[in-house]
């Protein structure tokens, strides 16, 4: 029996490992958890949570595929533009979670072959805002690929994005051993007030809101707040 401290834990815990083994210095650890893989894969999918089903043909992509994931509720507005904006990114296929929308929603993600569709009939807020939703898609759908996890209202910008797309991206990650992009999230609006808006589904989001607040990312220590007059800081 091999002492692993931690991993027992890790396992337990359902959560991805935060690195990745080195073959190098850690060989019982790739080998318990290559093992530990193949007797995932070997074994039934534990069902998904919370009544979540595939309607239609359910996701199997193959490998190198790019997907994306998108959880919705009433987005027939802002959808077009956002699975344009994967498409022209490279993403091969999205995972596109409905929480029983009212609008056109379901009929917009059925015309476009490379999305699938889930049924989730449940609480949003009860899934912990769609965390447990996507978190058990991804384990069952997407283990070996790259994913964008987005909103309808979210699109992916990176300097070559509009020329070079997702997978140079993607093939740099897996050269240096990522397994995750962190990214910055800007809120962008369009010049006149949003009452004066003129956006009609299929336009292009960026197109009509694209303007935004120079971000304030700095690194060091945080600055104190200035007080009001009068007022001091505790001692």
């Amino acid at each position: 029996m091999i002492d692993l401290p931690g991993l027992d834990a890790a396992r337990a815990s359902l959560r991805p490992f935060a690195r990745k083994f080195d073959l190098r210095t850690q060989p019982d650890a790739v080998r318990v958890a290559l093992a530990g893989e193949g007797e995932a894969r070997r074994s039934e999918p534990a069902p998904l949570p919370d009544g979540l089903s595939p309607i239609g043909q359910p996701p199997a992509p193959r490998s190198g595929e790019i997907l994306a994931l998108m959880v919705t509720r009433n987005e027939a507005l802002r959808l077009p533009a956002a699975l344009q904006h994967l498409r022209a990114l490279g993403v091969d296929r999205t995972i596109l979670v409905d929480n029983r929308s009212s609008d056109d929603t379901r009929e917009i993600a059925a015309r476009d072959p490379s999305v699938h569709l889930i049924d989730a009939p449940g609480s949003y807020a009860g899934s912990n805002f769609g965390v447990d939703w996507t978190n058990a898609l991804l384990d069952r759908y997407a283990r070996g690929h790259w994913v964008l996890v987005v909103d309808a209202d979210e699109l992916l910008v990176f300097p070559g994005s509009d020329q070079a797309g997702l997978r140079p991206l993607c093939a740099h990650l897996d050269a240096i051993g990522s397994e995750a992009l962190p990214t910055v999230l800007l809120d962008c609006f369009p010049e006149q007030p949003l009452r004066d808006l003129d956006f009609a589904s299929g336009d292009d989001l960026l197109a009509v809101a694209p303007w935004f607040e120079r971000p304030g990312i700095a690194a060091g220590a945080e600055r104190a707040l200035p007080l009001p007059p009068g007022i001091r800081r505790p001692a």
